[in-house]
């Protein structure tokens, strides 16, 4: 019986060692080395400098930004990637002190304000707390140029680095280091009120006094008959804004 208990501890020991020996080939062929310390100290490392990388935006800026200029001759890229930067600046901001005061009172943020506020709401009420802190710009570039429905919609992205931190269980971060990213956001031109349908748009407008929803584009809600100031919508206004 000591015999046979013996040997199964020998055969354990046995298929233990050659398990452990095929790990290490495998790391040293696949990561070049031979513990796995060592292999975790890689993974840690290539994880840290991929959160601190410079991403691309990609995009077709070139091939786009021509026809954009023939359609509107008064467009201005420097001037569009400024208000871009703002406005992504300002959302950052906003999240930062869960505060959507001004982007509320910001006729700019017309087509985001409800998205934005009840995602501040949402974080007040679970007590989330995300930090967007020493904010840089790197660069953007033009995703698409579409129209349709009387709008023309640009699509942007835009790389950018901040230091960030959270109480989210679900996100991993480096407070030390700082993070890279690319925010992808929208914008749309109304260059036609009489084909603008913003039913079917994917943007929605509501009276500042009952909150019901505007489907046509004047000054007089048609629920609670209150006086809606008009928009300016002959400008660029953010529509959608993710950070990937």
């Amino acid at each position: 019986m000591i015999y046979l208990i013996l040997s199964v501890i020998l055969g354990i020991v046995i298929v233990g060692l050659i398990i452990w020996g095929s790990i290490k080939i495998s790391l040293k062929r696949t990561l070049g080395v031979s513990n796995l310390d060592d292999a975790i100290k890689n993974v840690v490392q290539a994880e840290r400098e991929s959160y601190q990388n410079i991403k691309s935006t990609g995009g077709l800026t070139k091939l786009l930004l021509p026809e954009i200029e023939k359609d509107f001759k008064d467009f201005n890229i420097d001037n569009f990637y400024s208000k871009v930067e703002k406005n992504i600046s300002d959302y950052l901001n906003a999240l930062t002190a869960k505060d959507y005061k001004k982007i509320v009172e910001d006729k700019d943020y017309i087509f985001v304000q409800d998205r934005i506020k009840n995602k501040i709401k949402n974080m007040l009420s679970n007590h989330i707390d995300e930090e967007f802190n020493d904010i840089k710009f790197h660069h953007n570039s033009i995703k698409s140029y579409t129209k349709n429905n009387g709008t023309a919609t640009i699509k942007v992205s835009t790389s950018l680095g901040y230091y960030y931190e959270t109480n989210k269980i679900d996100e991993k971060v480096h407070p030390e280091l700082r993070k890279e990213a690319v925010i992808d956001t929208e914008y749309v031109y109304v260059y036609d009120e009489t084909k603008f349908d913003n039913e079917k748009a994917s943007f929605s407008l509501h009276c500042p006094n009952c909150g019901a929803p505007i489907t046509d584009i004047n000054t007089i809600c048609s629920y609670c008959t209150s006086e809606v100031i008009p928009i300016n919508f002959r400008a660029w206004k953010i529509n959608k804004i993710i950070i990937k």
